[in-house]
Protein backbone atom coordinates (compact mmCIF):
# COMPACT_ATOMS: atom_id res chain seq x y z
CA UNK A 1 0.00 0.00 0.00
CA UNK A 2 1.23 3.46 -0.87
CA UNK A 3 0.28 6.65 0.95
CA UNK A 4 1.03 10.31 0.34
CA UNK A 5 -0.28 13.31 2.26
CA UNK A 6 -0.35 17.02 1.44
CA UNK A 7 -1.44 19.99 3.51
CA UNK A 8 -2.45 23.46 2.37
CA UNK A 9 -2.37 26.23 4.96
CA UNK A 10 -3.75 29.72 4.33
CA UNK A 11 -5.03 28.87 0.82
CA UNK A 12 -8.77 29.36 1.54
CA UNK A 13 -9.60 26.07 -0.20
CA UNK A 14 -13.23 25.46 -1.12
CA UNK A 15 -13.37 21.92 0.24
CA UNK A 16 -16.63 20.98 -1.49
CA UNK A 17 -15.18 22.06 -4.85
CA UNK A 18 -11.96 20.19 -4.11
CA UNK A 19 -13.88 16.99 -3.33
CA UNK A 20 -15.85 17.48 -6.55
CA UNK A 21 -12.55 17.80 -8.46
CA UNK A 22 -11.39 14.49 -6.95
CA UNK A 23 -14.65 12.80 -7.92
CA UNK A 24 -14.47 14.12 -11.51
CA UNK A 25 -10.80 13.12 -11.81
CA UNK A 26 -11.47 9.49 -10.90
CA UNK A 27 -14.63 9.28 -13.01
CA UNK A 28 -12.64 10.42 -16.04
CA UNK A 29 -9.99 7.79 -15.28
CA UNK A 30 -12.70 5.05 -15.39
CA UNK A 31 -13.16 4.53 -11.64
CA UNK A 32 -16.38 3.95 -9.71
CA UNK A 33 -16.44 6.66 -7.02
CA UNK A 34 -18.20 6.94 -3.69
CA UNK A 35 -18.00 9.95 -1.39
CA UNK A 36 -18.73 9.79 2.32
CA UNK A 37 -18.96 12.96 4.35
CA UNK A 38 -18.21 12.91 8.05
CA UNK A 39 -17.92 15.57 10.72
CA UNK A 40 -14.19 16.04 10.12
CA UNK A 41 -14.14 15.88 6.33
CA UNK A 42 -14.59 13.50 3.43
CA UNK A 43 -13.54 10.00 2.44
CA UNK A 44 -13.54 9.26 -1.27
CA UNK A 45 -13.19 5.65 -2.41
CA UNK A 46 -12.39 4.98 -6.06
CA UNK A 47 -12.41 1.45 -7.49
CA UNK A 48 -11.19 0.90 -11.04
CA UNK A 49 -13.67 -0.36 -13.60
CA UNK A 50 -10.67 -1.85 -15.40
CA UNK A 51 -8.16 -4.46 -14.35
CA UNK A 52 -4.39 -4.34 -14.35
CA UNK A 53 -2.96 -7.85 -14.42
CA UNK A 54 -6.39 -9.18 -13.37
CA UNK A 55 -6.49 -6.90 -10.29
CA UNK A 56 -8.65 -3.90 -9.54
CA UNK A 57 -7.06 -0.74 -8.19
CA UNK A 58 -8.60 0.74 -5.05
CA UNK A 59 -7.73 4.28 -4.02
CA UNK A 60 -8.90 6.06 -0.89
CA UNK A 61 -8.60 9.82 -0.53
CA UNK A 62 -9.18 11.52 2.82
CA UNK A 63 -9.89 15.26 2.85
CA UNK A 64 -9.80 16.78 6.32
CA UNK A 65 -9.82 20.26 7.80
CA UNK A 66 -11.19 23.66 7.01
CA UNK A 67 -10.65 26.18 4.20
CA UNK A 68 -7.42 27.60 5.66
CA UNK A 69 -5.97 24.28 6.80
CA UNK A 70 -6.75 21.35 4.51
CA UNK A 71 -5.04 17.97 4.56
CA UNK A 72 -5.46 15.43 1.79
CA UNK A 73 -4.16 11.88 1.94
CA UNK A 74 -3.96 9.53 -1.07
CA UNK A 75 -3.84 5.78 -0.33
CA UNK A 76 -3.43 3.11 -2.98
CA UNK A 77 -4.36 -0.51 -2.43
CA UNK A 78 -3.93 -3.24 -4.97
CA UNK A 79 -4.29 -6.98 -4.96
CA UNK A 80 -0.54 -7.41 -4.96
CA UNK A 81 0.79 -10.75 -3.78
CA UNK A 82 3.04 -10.68 -0.72
CA UNK A 83 6.17 -11.47 -2.65
CA UNK A 84 8.06 -8.33 -1.73
CA UNK A 85 9.57 -9.99 1.36
CA UNK A 86 9.98 -13.42 -0.12
CA UNK A 87 10.90 -12.61 -3.71
CA UNK A 88 14.27 -14.38 -3.63
CA UNK A 89 12.69 -17.60 -2.37
CA UNK A 90 9.72 -17.45 -4.74
CA UNK A 91 11.99 -16.74 -7.72
CA UNK A 92 13.22 -20.31 -7.36
CA UNK A 93 9.65 -21.49 -7.96
CA UNK A 94 8.54 -19.11 -10.73
CA UNK A 95 7.77 -16.23 -8.37
CA UNK A 96 9.22 -13.67 -10.75
CA UNK A 97 5.82 -13.71 -12.48
CA UNK A 98 4.24 -12.48 -9.22
CA UNK A 99 6.87 -9.79 -8.85
CA UNK A 100 6.31 -8.61 -12.43
CA UNK A 101 2.55 -8.67 -11.83
CA UNK A 102 2.95 -6.52 -8.71
CA UNK A 103 5.26 -4.07 -10.44
CA UNK A 104 2.79 -3.52 -13.30
CA UNK A 105 0.00 -2.75 -10.82
CA UNK A 106 2.27 -0.45 -8.84
CA UNK A 107 3.44 1.38 -11.99
CA UNK A 108 -0.16 2.00 -13.09
CA UNK A 109 -1.14 3.24 -9.62
CA UNK A 110 1.87 5.57 -9.47
CA UNK A 111 0.94 7.09 -12.83
CA UNK A 112 -2.60 7.67 -11.60
CA UNK A 113 -1.21 9.21 -8.41
CA UNK A 114 1.06 11.62 -10.35
CA UNK A 115 -1.88 12.68 -12.54
CA UNK A 116 -4.04 13.04 -9.42
CA UNK A 117 -1.67 15.42 -7.62
CA UNK A 118 -1.17 17.47 -10.80
CA UNK A 119 -4.96 17.81 -11.09
CA UNK A 120 -5.34 18.79 -7.42
CA UNK A 121 -2.47 21.28 -7.59
CA UNK A 122 -4.11 22.82 -10.65
CA UNK A 123 -7.51 23.02 -8.94
CA UNK A 124 -6.02 24.73 -5.88
CA UNK A 125 -3.84 27.09 -7.93
CA UNK A 126 -6.83 28.00 -10.08
CA UNK A 127 -8.80 28.94 -6.95
CA UNK A 128 -6.00 30.92 -5.38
Amino acid sequence: MSSLKYQWIGKNVAIDELVNSVEVFFSRKDFRVSVDRSEGGYRIIAVSNFRVEKAKIVITVEVLGEADDVTMEFNFQGNMPRVWMTSSLTSLFGGNWFLLHSLRIKDRAEKIERDFWACIDGAIAHRG
